[in-house]
């Protein structure tokens, strides 16, 4: 089991809400990859855990913000699968 560790910072990110629509898109692709395959993260010594609860968490609020109607549905389908039902 490998643990991912942070790397340092290599630039400025864009604001979210300054975000694109093709920008939104991409980092929708990028959370469900992660929910489906989430990193690790060692909390205490020996006590690691994924990190799938905070990436349904960020898929859910970008919901609201995705305006391409089949991105939002697929989104909303694999937080689904995790969650249950989305509204």
């Amino acid at each position: 089991m490998s643990v991912e560790r942070p790397e340092s910072n290599t630039g400025p990110e864009k604001s979210p809400e300054r975000a694109s629509d093709m920008e939104l898109m991409e980092f929708a692709g990028f959370l469900m990859k992660h929910i489906d395959k989430p990193c690790e993260v060692e909390v205490a010594p020996g006590d690691v855990r994924n990190r799938r609860d905070f990436y349904l968490r960020e898929a859910e609020q970008l919901l609201d913000r995705i305006t391409d109607p089949k991105v939002k549905k697929v989104l909303q389908s694999k937080i689904s699968e995790y969650r249950g039902s989305v509204e």
